[in-house]
């Protein structure tokens, strides 16, 4: 079933988003009688200034998505200000949604509502008034974004929550899922990192656990994965590793949701906050990232994210083949053609060149819209948007592992960019051309290197 969308400059076909309004963050991602329910945060207008909704699209397999619209909305004055970012779980056959409910001024601002539904479409707020209406017994008085997830035959909410200017996560337990007691603080760090944890996730991997977080003001960092163990009985989450969710500036609100065959999908809001959306003059701002399948490798313990397999049901068509060798000479070829791609770039070092820089540069109308350039040798990689014309324009240099032969995967979809390393890493950006005519460049700024290069149109989403 295809969604019906109006084609405009900047809009994805391949990307989830909704033609008229605002789209923040992913929430509620699970899978109930035998779909996946992908909910977030939706208001009418182009703009976040309004009370926050709970927007619902459901797929049988990530590709054909049949759309819900809105399934909360703020009908009680303790939520008068918003239905914002929960989670939703499933007991008794029942698909239960736990949200903020937002009243400005009063504290804790949010307070965990509860609705529930039996078929996965309509959804009824299952109480009259928050299930927790208290700061924490531990002087927190700003809580949000609750998690629940079952282990055994027991109910746990985390929060994210600030206390004395630090960001920490403090969590609940219940029997039924409706009367909550307060367990703790289930993560909290010895440095500082943020003073509001947003969004938190919590899912089992591999034997490992992981804390998906969304610090707040804390720089350089939007959204971090935490490897350890929880100790529900102590109820504490001691971190054994950290690793960045997102290399770019435009990934936040990650949020996991099993997949069928038993892995982990993480999927984020394509976009951040206090940046520029120049697709709200066309009626509709934001969008979701593509999915990401998490692997935690044992030995090694590394952290990997690649993209869902899906996304390579979607291509169309035949591949556009290239192998070259790349210089310092910009080049480009039918495979790197399009605005709605899938391209895969294999590279090979030479033995003999230490010293590598590729640069890949998208093009619209001549004009560079986003440049992203990968030291081989420093294993630095730097986002340039400074020549875009719409947007954020500004400049990044981050590390990043990259190996001597790698693999590159470049999603292009309209005004999102996703490159994947072969490492597993990934850099997110909004990018915003000029036309529908775009293309990808090559060039080695340093040394040479020998590409094998596959080139993919995409199917869409979308009428």
């Amino acid at each position: 079933m295809k969604l019906c969308r109006n084609k405009d400059l900047f809009s994805p076909d391949y990307h989830l988003y909704v033609g008229k309004g605002w789209v923040n963050d992913p929430c509620g991602c699970s899978i109930y009688k035998g779909e996946y329910h992908i909910f977030f945060q939706y208001h009418e207008e182009p703009t976040p200034l309004g009370p926050g909704k709970w927007y619902h699209m459901k797929s049988s397999n990530l590709m054909e998505w049949e759309e819900l619209g809105i399934c909360l909305r703020p009908e009680f004055l303790y939520e008068k200000n918003g239905c914002w970012t929960g989670s939703s779980f499933e007991s008794e056959g029942k698909h239960f949604i736990i949200y903020s409910g937002n009243l400005d001024g009063r504290l804790p601002q949010q307070q965990p509502v509860i609705a529930c539904s039996e078929d996965g479409i309509h959804y009824k707020k299952c109480v009259d008034r928050p299930v927790i209406t208290s700061p924490s017994p531990d002087g927190h008085y700003e809580m949000r974004d609750p998690k629940v997830f079952i282990r055994g035959n027991e109910y746990f909410m985390l929060q994210g929550a600030t206390r004395d200017g630090k960001g920490e996560v403090v969590g609940y337990s219940s029997k039924d899922g409706h009367h909550w007691d307060y367990k703790g603080i289930f993560f909290q760090s010895k440095k500082w990192m943020g003073n509001m944890y947003e969004c938190p996730d919590f899912f089992s991997l591999e034997g490992k656990d992981f804390l998906v977080l969304s610090p707040m003001n804390w720089t350089g960092h939007k959204n971090i994965l935490l490897c350890g163990k929880a100790d529900f009985e102590s109820f504490r989450f001691e971190c054994e590793q950290m690793v960045d969710l997102d290399l770019g500036s435009d990934f936040y609100a990650a949020q996991s949701f099993p997949l069928k065959d038993g892995g982990i999908a993480i999927v984020g809001w394509l976009g951040n906050w206090g940046k520029p959306h120049p697709e709200d003059r066309l009626g509709w701002a934001g969008m979701l990232s593509c999915t990401r399948r998490v692997h935690y490798e044992k030995e090694s313990r590394k952290i990997v994210f690649l993209p869902g397999d899906e996304l390579e049901q979607m291509r169309i068509g035949k591949a556009v083949h290239w192998s070259t060798t790349v210089k310092n000479m910009p080049i480009t070829h039918p495979a790197l053609e399009g605005a709605h791609k899938d391209i895969v770039i294999k590279t090979q070092k030479n033995d003999d060149q230490e010293d590598v820089r590729l640069s890949i540069t998208v093009i619209s109308e001549d004009k560079v819209i986003i440049k992203v350039t990968l030291d081989f040798l420093r294993n630095l990689i730097q986002i340039d948007k400074t020549m875009a014309e719409e947007g954020d324009n500004g400049s990044t240099i981050i590390s990043c592992d990259l190996l001597e032969k790698d693999k590159l995967r470049l999603l292009l979809d309209g005004s999102a960019f996703e490159l994947f390393t072969g490492n597993g890493q990934v850099i997110t950006e909004r990018i915003y051309p000029s036309s529908l005519e775009m293309h990808t460049m090559l060039n080695c700024e340093s040394g040479t290197l020998d590409c094998d290069i596959a080139g993919y149109d995409m199917g869409s989403f979308y009428n």
